[in-house]
């Protein structure tokens, strides 16, 4: 029977960027397991399942509309230096840096340039605005259940 809403999905999956390069693979580990619906999985990862079976594979083409999103360039802002007075690690482009908010929230930024008293932090996912395809396959397949009247 095709997978549907409410149906809990194991499934492996390699995801590519358009040029090749793997960014993440669940082959050497344990299968994702979801339920189709919950919102856990990109929108456009989850509708490429629907409808597949046990067994099933196949590829999946998502683009940044249905995946991590555009690149927001309100996203790429300029921060005060100081607040990195006690990093460990010493700023440069490319680094991955640790930026925590007035209300408590941190957020992973990359820094994208490094002058006299502030940088240039970029705050998208790293994967936004790129199209990513995933090579899927379904493992197993969980009914959802109907609750009788």
């Amino acid at each position: 029977m095709p997978i549907k809403t409410g149906d809990t999905v194991k499934f492996h999956f390699t995801a590519k960027l358009e040029n090749g390069k793997i960014v993440e693979s669940t082959r050497r580990k344990k299968p994702v397991k979801t339920k189709i619906g919950s919102q856990d999985l990109l929108p456009g990862l989850e509708k490429g399942i629907i409808g597949l079976e046990k067994g099933d594979k196949k590829k999946v083409k998502v683009p940044p509309n249905k995946g991590f999103g555009k690149k927001d360039k309100k996203l790429i802002q300029k921060v005060d230096k100081e607040i990195f007075k006690k990093a460990s690690k010493k700023l440069r482009k490319n680094a991955t840096v640790e930026i925590q908010f007035e209300d408590g929230n941190k957020r992973r930024a990359l820094v994208q340039d490094v002058k006299k008293d502030y940088i240039v932090v970029d705050l998208n996912h790293p994967l936004a605005g790129h199209t990513i395809t995933f090579d899927i396959e379904i493992v197993d397949v969980k009914r959802a259940r109907v609750a009788k009247v």
